[in-house]
């Protein structure tokens, strides 16, 4: 399964992300860039995970996984 995320822009001024690791992440991603297309004026940078940073805490029951956070690079294309 695929994690992506679109950095979005309106007019140059940054809005946010849209951030999806669905079954249907592709198809998601698609459908939100058709949808800015038509909006007009908007601009957007693709990204995918392509890593992970994990935060660990060792103790007597072993290693716990505290939170993990996916590490996203930008792609030309899905």
């Amino acid at each position: 399964m695929h994690h992506y995320r679109l950095a979005i822009w309106h007019n140059e001024v940054f809005l946010g992300h849209f951030q999806t690791n669905t079954p249907a992440a592709r198809e998601a991603v698609r459908h939100v860039v058709q949808c800015l297309e038509q909006a007009g004026s908007m601009r957007w940078q693709l990204e995918q995970a392509q890593d992970e940073q994990r935060l660990l805490s060792t103790g007597p029951k072993g290693v716990r996984v505290i939170s993990s956070e996916p590490v996203f690079c930008a792609i030309d294309s899905l």
